[in-house]
């Protein structure tokens, strides 16, 4: 199978790199941002079109969710009209495109959450808004889709919400005071990537998929919650104080319920054993 991967030093980027070399089966190109730039459709087409893949995974981005109310125009750039050139070079050599979302594509009041059934209307930021625009060119686009889904996303190769924790839960401070009214469902980049490599490898039916750890109730978990089984795994002495979005303002309003019903696939493993992995079995 012939892999083209976009986007190949970041977080998730990284990780895919990581599992495919130690897969057989699988010809790789990689090529990341200062070897191609997204925003450029003459590029993206010709690159595609060179290498004549059987799946592009687009896991490029503008990820800066505050920082995309001032960098609009760049959000909509790399969230939106990127994923539309990579689709339709993707189509045009009929391959299978792997696009990655996220849970800030809903307005975040539905408390039950979100299934796969779930139109997304009223992105309430700029980076949900340009990466819904990025789905809606996708489906347009091509066929071929795997649209997924994630949420709070964590791994070895980039900073993160986990990431944050422990090092603050190892530097001795006494107090963390973590959100308890934002809730939703964490991922591990390695059960996400092995997941989407198992999708692809058994030919699943195209369409959106919302890939997240399992979480005790469908309605997922708060940040609070994720933050204090971090803490505790580590053993750290630290205290977990609750807190309410009101008291951290941010630039960009986030959603206080998106958490990601996986419907059309099991979840991933229980996200307790992926932080565990995370936190305690990585090498740091």
């Amino acid at each position: 199978m012939r892999i083209l991967l976009l986007g190949s030093h970041g977080m998730l980027g990284n990780e895919f790199l990581d599992i495919l070399s130690e897969r057989s089966g699988f010809d790789v190109t990689e090529f990341d941002r200062d070897e191609l730039d997204v925003r450029r459709r003459e590029d993206v087409l010709n690159t595609i079109h060179r290498y004549t893949p059987d799946v592009v995974i687009n896991a490029t981005g503008y990820t800066d969710v505050d920082g995309a109310e001032t960098n609009v125009e760049e959000a909509y750039a790399l969230n939106a009209y990127a994923p539309k050139y990579i689709a339709e070079g993707s189509r045009d050599e009929n391959a299978i495109l792997v696009h990655f979302s996220t849970d800030f594509v809903f307005d975040g009041e539905k408390e039950a959450g979100y299934t796969e059934e779930d139109t997304p209307e009223n992105p309430i930021n700029t980076y949900g808004a340009s990466k819904r625009r990025g789905e809606e060119y996708v489906m347009e686009t091509n066929p071929y889709y795997y649209l997924v889904r994630i949420s709070w996303l964590f791994g070895k190769h980039g900073k993160n919400f986990v990431y944050g924790i422990r090092q603050k839960a190892l530097s001795g401070e006494e107090q963390l005071r973590v959100v308890t009214d934002q809730m939703g469902k964490p991922t591990y980049t390695k059960d996400l990537v092995k997941e989407v490599l198992h999708m692809l490898q058994e030919k699943a039916e195209y369409g959106i998929y919302h890939l997240t750890n399992g979480t005790p109730e469908e309605t997922g978990i708060s940040k609070y919650d994720l933050a204090q089984t971090t803490v505790n795994m580590l053993g750290s002495p630290v205290t977990v104080v609750p807190a309410t979005s009101d008291m951290f303002p941010t630039k960009a309003p986030r959603p206080h319920y998106s958490a990601l019903r996986n419907t059309r696939r099991e979840p991933l493993r229980g996200y307790e054993q992926a932080v565990h992995e995370y936190t305690i079995e990585e090498e740091w």
